[in-house]
């Protein structure tokens, strides 16, 4: 495989990380506004005032805990800590202006071997002679 591909392929995969983390710090962070409102309404009893009165925020409670279910966090499966994404994305988003120069540099390569595949490929396809036009210009000097 070559380089620009392996290259397309880390880039994506480190752009699409960088948004599960930016969306997992965005639930955490959600979870943890929330989570007093969300407490003070189930020592409530429900009370359907309460929700009434702080239904965003207990909607937005919800959201995270089942944001949480369906990525598999729980007892077994510990959140990270908001520390550790921040670190990991910060390592990931330096990377990738590296990743972006080394993918322009092979992009450009790329673009340079094709240039010169078309030369070779008109040079062995082209005529074997000279035409007319060449002629004229070799006498004209």
């Amino acid at each position: 495989m070559g380089k620009r591909i392996k290259l397309t392929e880390k880039i994506k995969a480190d752009e699409k990380r960088m948004a599960e983390i930016k969306e997992l710090q965005k639930y955490i962070g959600q979870y943890g506004k929330t989570r007093e409102t969300y407490q003070a309404y189930i020592k409530s009893g429900r009370s359907q005032s309460f929700y009434d009165a702080e239904v965003t925020d207990i909607l937005l409670h919800h959201a995270a805990k089942n944001y949480f279910n369906e990525k598999g966090y729980g007892k077994k499966k510990p959140l990270p800590k908001m520390d550790a994404l921040k670190k990991e994305y910060a390592i990931l988003s330096a990377g990738m202006g590296k990743q972006y120069a080394e993918y322009k540099q092979a992009k450009q390569k790329m673009a340079d071997l094709h240039i010169v595949k078309q030369n070779v490929d008109w040079i062995l396809d082209g005529p074997i002679y000279p035409t007319k036009t060449h002629e004229r210009g070799a006498h004209a000097r």
